[in-house]
């Protein structure tokens, strides 16, 4: 009886229960899926390249194969690896094999040690645990690939926060309303803040802001 005050009171003494059985349920499986990854299953949807013949199983019952977009991450981590082709001419030879994939998604492959045979998931931080499903590539072949992806990032690095730049990632595109980032042009000793969207781009002076 909506009308009555202790009608209100148990409708929400019933959500207070479904709350708790909810948060047991959740604890339950998260504690299960920790464990599943610690003993070197994955729980979880398998990464591009890969199909869980098994789904809907508990996770050491999942059987992962590689496919078809597989042997062709193969060819690619090979190439990286031996004869260190750019991502951009990785990404037209898979085009050219039937596998249009942008050349920047190329490098999240590349980094994912899965594909070498080892998990590493948020759920189990700072662990790196061998994984037992197939590896795509050797381990020989994930390192070279990060050593040669290694020499396009020496010389700089990414600071987040900068003194002349206060507002980076607070003030918006009036655009498109992306975060603006920040750059400085040197020669003039001037800084500006910037809209990285390929489609907009704006500057704006750090003096006008």
């Amino acid at each position: 009886d909506y009308s009555d005050p202790s009608g209100n009171f148990m409708e929400g003494i019933y959500h207070l229960f479904s709350q708790f059985d909810n948060q047991l349920r959740r604890d339950k499986s998260m504690t299960g899926m920790t464990e599943k990854l610690k003993q070197g299953y994955w729980p979880f949807i398998p990464p591009t390249g890969y199909d869980n013949l098994n789904q809907g199983k508990t996770a050491d019952q999942h059987q992962l194969v590689i496919n078809e977009k597989g042997k062709l991450l193969k060819k690619a981590f090979e190439w990286k690896a031996k004869k260190d082709m750019s991502l951009v001419e990785i990404a037209k030879k898979l085009d050219a094999h039937g596998w249009k994939v942008p050349h920047k998604r190329l490098s999240h492959f590349f980094q994912n040690p899965f594909y070498c045979g080892y998990i590493v998931s948020k759920m189990v931080p700072g662990e790196m645990i061998e994984g037992k499903h197939v590896p795509l590539i050797t381990k020989s072949t994930f390192l070279k690939v990060h050593e040669n992806l290694s020499k396009f990032h020496s010389g700089y690095k990414i600071q987040v926060e900068a003194d002349h730049l206060p507002l980076k990632q607070f003030i918006k595109c009036d655009c498109c309303g992306t975060s603006f980032t920040g750059y400085t042009v040197k020669k003039k000793n001037l800084h500006y803040y910037k809209c990285n969207k390929t489609a907009c781009k704006k500057n704006r002076s750090q003096k006008v802001l």
